[in-house]
C-alpha cells in the first residue's frame, strides 16, 4: 500500500501542474487578446467603437519631451517623458499607467494603456502596433523592441507601519500625560508633598518702599535667588517650603519619575538652557549649526538627481560656472563634523579623567551612553524611513522609490543597527538609510579612541605622535588608492562639465565606496580633532597667540578655505591631470578641516572678537542640539518631494535654495518633535537608572 502511493504521489502532482498551466494559458493569451482589442480602438478613426476616453488618454502619453534620469539604465541616464500621471491616475477605471522603453535607445515614455494591458501583454505584442495605436514619438520607437513597466506603489501601511505609527502615538500620548502631571506640580505641589507648608513659607526678601499712598505701606516680595534657583522655582511667584522642583521631582514614586522623563516643559526648558562649564567652548555650537546646515544645502542637489533634469545643457552650463564651484565644497560638512567629534570626545574625556579615577566603570559608561544615547533615535528615523515613508509617496516614479527602500531596508537593516553599514554591504547604493553611513563611521572611530586616551594618559608625547603617524597613514592610503584606481573626488561634477552626464554614476561609484564611506579613509579630520584636543589639554586651556601668529594664521586658513572652494572651476572646464586628483583625494578633506580647526581654536581662545561673539551667540545653543535629528530625517523630507514630482522638473539654482530654506526650516521643526518625544526623554530614562545603580551601590 505505500508503494502505491509513493508511486501515484508524483504522478498526482504532475497532473495538477499541468492543469494549472492549461488553465493559466488560456487565461493568459485572453488578456493579451482583450488589450490588442482595446489598443486597436484607441485611435480616432474607430469612430463609434472608439475606447472611452481614448482621447484623454493619449494626451496623457508622454509625447518626446524627454529630461533625464536614472531609473531604468542604471547606472548611466536616460531620456525619459512621464507624461500626465495624474491626468490617467484619474481614468483609473478604464486606464493604467505604464513606462514603455526601447530597450535598444532606452528612451521612455508614461503611457495611458487601456485597463486590460499589462506589462506582460504589452511586450507580447507587435512594436509597430503598440507605437501606432499609442501614438508614441517615432523617432524613438522606430525599432526595437519594448519593455513594459505598470508597476503600482502600495498605499496601505504594513503591520510594521502601523506598530511605529502607534508607538509614536504613544510617545505623544505620554508626552501629554507628563505635562499634565507636570503643570499639576507646578500649580499644586502639596499633593506630591507630605511636608509642603504654603507659599508663605518661601525664602523672600522683605523691602519697605519709603513712599506711601492712601492704602498705607506697600512692600514688595522677591524670591531669594540665591536660596532658591530659578531652575527650582515652582510656580512664578512661589517656592515650597519643604522642596525644591527638583526635589520635589527626586522625591517621586519610580514610577512617576518614569511618567516625568517625558515632560514637555522641562524637557523644553534644558533645550534652551545654557550648560554651565566650558563656555569657551560654546563657539563649536555654531560648528554643529553650520555644518548640518552645509549638509542640507548640499542634499538640495544632491537629491535633485533622484527624479532628473530636464536641460543637460543648462545643467553642464551652471556645474561650469565659478558659483557653483562653493556647492561642491559643500562635501566638506561631514569632515567638519568628523573632526568636531574627535575634538570633543577626547577633550571632555580628559577633563572627567583629570578629576576622578578611570576604572573598569568609566569606559563602561563611556560606550553605554553613547550607545543609548545614539541608537533610539537613529533607528526610530530608520524605521519611520523603512516601514512609514514609502506609503507616503505617489506619482510615476515613486513606485521605483519605493521598491528600492523596501529591498535595501529588508535585506540589511541590522547593519544600522549595528554601525557596519558603511562595510556592509559592501555597495553604499544597497545600504539600508543610505546616510547613516556617517553615523557608522563616527561610532566605529569612538569606538577605537580610548586607545588614544589611554597612551596619551600614560605619556602625552607618545600619544600625539601615535595619532600624528596614523594620521600620515590615512594620507598615504588615500594617495595610492586614487592612483591605483584613477579616482577624483569631483569626478560626478567633472562629467557634467564635460559632457559626460550620461555615464557620470558609473564611475563616480569608485571614488563612494574606495574613499567617501571607507573609516580608513576618511579618518583624517577626527585625528586632526584629537590631535586639537592634546594641544588644549597639554596647555590646560590656556592658548596663547603672538599677533604675527593670529594674523598669519586668519589669512592663510581663509585663504586655504576660499581656495579649496574655488579651485574645481579648474577641474570642471579644463580638466585635471592625475597628480592634481590625487592630491585632491588625499589632502583636501584634511586640509580644509585644519584650517577650520585654527579659526575655531582662535576663537576658543578668547582671540578673533567679532567672530568668538557671533559663534558665541545663544541662539546656537539649542539650535545645535537638535542637529542629530535634523542629519537623520531631512533626507526623507527631500525623498518625499523629489521622488513624488509627477513631471521631471527645471532645476534652477533659485529652486534650490527655496527648497533649502524650506528643508532647513523643516528639518529642525521634526528634529524639535524628536527631541521632545524621544531624544531628551532617553537622555532622561539613562540618568534615572543610572541613579538607580548609583543607590543599590
Amino acid at each position: 500500500m505505500h508503494k502505491t502511493h509513493r508511486l501515484y504521489t508524483p504522478l498526482l502532482l504532475a497532473g495538477a501542474l499541468l492543469l494549472l498551466v492549461c488553465c493559466a494559458t488560456p487565461a493568459a493569451a485572453a488578456d493579451q487578446d482583450q488589450c490588442e482589442a482595446d489598443l486597436s480602438h484607441m485611435p480616432a478613426r474607430s469612430g463609434k467603437n472608439r475606447y472611452p476616453n481614448a482621447t484623454r488618454m493619449l494626451a496623457a502619453t508622454g509625447a518626446g519631451d524627454y529630461g533625464w534620469n536614472n531609473y531604468f539604465s542604471k547606472p548611466s541616464w536616460s531620456r525619459v517623458d512621464p507624461g500626465l500621471w495624474r491626468a490617467c491616475e484619474r481614468l483609473d477605471d478604464v486606464a493604467r499607467y505604464c513606462f514603455i522603453r526601447n530597450s535598444d535607445t532606452t528612451d521612455t515614455v508614461g503611457a495611458c494603456v487601456p485597463k486590460s494591458c499589462d506589462a506582460a501583454a504589452i511586450m507580447a505584442l507587435n512594436t509597430t502596433f503598440v507605437v501606432d495605436m499609442m501614438d508614441l514619438p517615432s523617432e524613438s520607437f522606430s525599432h526595437g523592441t519594448l519593455f513594459a513597466d505598470c508597476s503600482e506603489a502600495e498605499t496601505s501601511l504594513p503591520v510594521g507601519g502601523i506598530l511605529v505609527v502607534t508607538f509614536i502615538g504613544l510617545l505623544v500620548l505620554l508626552v501629554v500625560l507628563a505635562g499634565i502631571l507636570e503643570a499639576l506640580m507646578h500649580m499644586r505641589p502639596q499633593w506630591f508633598d507630605r511636608d509642603y507648608q504654603g507659599p508663605e513659607y518661601a525664602p523672600i526678601h522683605r523691602s519697605r518702599d519709603d513712599s506711601t499712598s492712601s492704602t498705607g505701606s506697600q512692600y514688595e516680595y522677591d524670591v531669594d535667588y540665591e536660596r532658591a534657583q530659578p531652575e527650582d522655582v515652582i510656580g512664578i511667584n512661589e517656592v515650597t517650603a519643604a522642596k525644591s522642583a527638583k526635589e520635589l521631582r527626586e522625591s517621586q514614586p519610580f514610577y512617576i519619575k518614569l511618567l516625568l522623563a517625558f515632560a514637555p516643559m522641562y524637557n523644553f526648558e534644558r533645550l534652551m538652557s545654557v550648560p554651565p562649564g566650558n563656555q569657551h567652548l560654546r563657539p563649536l555650537n555654531f560648528l554643529r549649526v553650520l555644518s548640518i546646515s552645509m549638509v542640507i544645502l548640499g542634499h538640495s542637489f544632491y537629491f535633485w538627481t533622484s527624479i532628473g533634469v530636464t536641460d543637460i545643457e543648462s545643467v553642464e552650463s551652471f556645474v561650469k560656472s565659478i558659483g557653483f564651484q562653493p556647492l561642491i565644497a559643500l562635501t566638506y560638512s561631514v569632515d567638519q563634523f568628523l573632526m568636531l567629534g574627535g575634538l570633543l570626545v577626547a577633550y571632555l574625556f580628559l577633563k572627567t579623567a583629570a578629576t576622578s579615577r578611570v576604572n573598569f566603570m568609566t569606559w563602561f559608561m563611556y560606550y553605554f551612553h553613547r550607545v543609548f544615547r545614539l541608537t533610539p533615535a537613529m533607528m526610530m528615523a530608520l524605521l519611520v524611513w523603512w516601514q512609514v515613508a514609502p506609503y507616503l509617496g505617489s506619482g510615476p516614479f515613486w513606485p521605483y522609490q519605493q521598491s528600492n527602500i523596501l529591498e535595501q531596508c529588508d535585506n540589511y537593516w541590522f547593519s544600522n543597527l549595528l554601525y557596519i553599514n558603511n562595510l556592509y554591504p559592501e555597495k553604499i547604493g544597497k545600504s539600508c538609510f543610505g546616510w547613516g553611513w556617517y553615523l557608522a563611521v563616527d561610532m566605529q572611530y569612538y569606538v577605537i579612541t580610548p586607545i588614544f586616551l589611554i597612551v596619551y594618559m600614560k605619556h602625552r608625547l607618545a600619544g600625539a605622535l601615535l595619532v600624528a603617524v596614523l594620521l600620515f597613514a590615512v594620507w598615504t592610503l588615500c594617495v595610492v588608492l586614487a592612483a591605483v584606481y584613477h579616482l577624483s573626488a569631483n569626478h560626478f561634477f567633472d562629467a557634467l562639465g564635460h559632457g559626460e552626464f550620461l555615464n557620470a554614476n558609473s564611475t563616480y561609484g569608485d571614488y563612494q565606496n574606495l574613499i567617501y564611506f571607507e573609516p580608513w579613509s576618511r579618518a583624517g579630520p577626527y585625528f586632526i580633532g584629537i590631535l586639537l584636543a592634546f594641544y588644549l589639554d597639554a596647555k590646560q586651556d590656556r592658548v596663547r597667540m603672538s599677533r604675527t601668529v593670529r594674523y598669519v594664521g586668519y589669512t592663510v586658513s581663509i585663504a586655504l578655505l576660499v581656495f579649496i572652494s574655488l579651485m574645481t572651476y579648474t577641474e570642471v572646464n579644463y580638466g585635471w591631470g592625475t597628480v592634481a586628483d590625487v592630491l585632491n583625494v588625499a589632502y583636501t578633506r584634511s586640509a580644509w578641516c585644519a584650517a577650520m580647526a585654527f579659526l575655531f581654536l582662535a576663537a576658543i581662545s578668547g582671540y578673533a572678537k567679532w567672530f568668538r561673539q557671533f559663534a558665541s551667540l545663544y541662539v546656537w545653543v539649542p539650535l545645535a542640539r537638535l542637529t542629530y535629528a535634523a542629519y537623520l530625517y531631512h533626507p526623507i523630507m527631500y525623498t518625499l518631494y523629489y521622488g513624488t514630482q509627477e513631471v521631471i522638473p527645471m532645476i534652477t539654482p533659485i529652486v534650490n535654495f527655496n527648497a533649502f530654506f524650506g528643508f532647513w526650516v523643516l528639518s529642525f521643526t521634526v528634529s524639535f518633535i524628536n527631541y521632545l518625544l524621544l531624544e531628551k526623554p532617553m537622555m532622561n530614562l539613562e540618568t534615572l537608572l543610572l541613579s538607580i545603580g548609583k543607590k543599590k551601590r
